[in-house]
């Protein structure tokens, strides 16, 4: 575990969560995803001609590291958020996935297109009912990114047996047949509550 580098410092955030923002957002890119030649952007040319032809191939568990013996994806399922916790992502609330606010983005990945995604930052809102619970696992390297950040996704529970609500068949090993919530059924429900950007009056 922690194969990837973390981020330690908080950059001097702003507290009001508004002029810092756009400046802790780049900070964390770090430079090697900018530069012209070299793995980042090998990745980059690459997965974009993988978009261009819809034939993107994200990894297989969800991104979750995986055990190297068993190949099972490696992660703790908590009845609600870590205290405290606070939460950002690239990309749309369509998505299923959060990460840690101060994970670096070479340690989510993601293509490296993403960075140009729009950003958006999340805290912890009301608690999980006891239908819903949290996968929070270590990222795999994926898309030439050393991964080893932090990612967190919501799942549905069946209350009376206490598992996982399935999509399809009856396997419960497969991560993937579980039924998930999107960032913004997550808001909606006042799971997360969003303050970045923040809401036009």
């Amino acid at each position: 575990m922690g194969r990837g580098h973390k981020a330690v410092v908080d950059y001097n955030r702003d507290p009001s969560g508004t002029a810092g923002d756009a400046l802790f957002s780049a900070l964390r890119l770090d430079s090697v995803v900018a530069l012209p030649s070299g793995p980042f952007a090998q990745a980059g040319a690459s997965s974009r001609t993988e978009q261009r032809r819809g034939r993107v191939h994200y990894p297989k568990h969800y991104g979750f590291d995986c055990d190297t013996v068993t190949k099972r994806p490696i992660y703790e399922r908590l009845s609600q958020f870590p205290a405290g916790a606070a939460f950002d992502r690239f990309g749309s609330p369509n998505g299923y996935f959060l990460g840690a606010d101060h994970d670096m983005f070479p340690t989510r990945s993601v293509p490296p297109e993403s960075a140009a995604e729009e950003y958006y930052r999340y805290i912890v809102g009301q608690p999980l009912p006891a239908n819903l619970a949290v996968l929070m696992g270590e990222i795999e390297e994926a898309f030439a990114a050393p991964g080893g950040g932090t990612q967190y996704m919501v799942i549905r529970i069946d209350t009376t047996t206490g598992l996982p609500t399935l999509r399809r068949s009856t396997d419960y090993a497969d991560i993937t047949n579980y039924f998930r919530l999107t960032i913004e059924q997550m808001m909606d429900a006042d799971i997360i509550e969003l303050v970045y950007p923040r809401a036009t009056p």
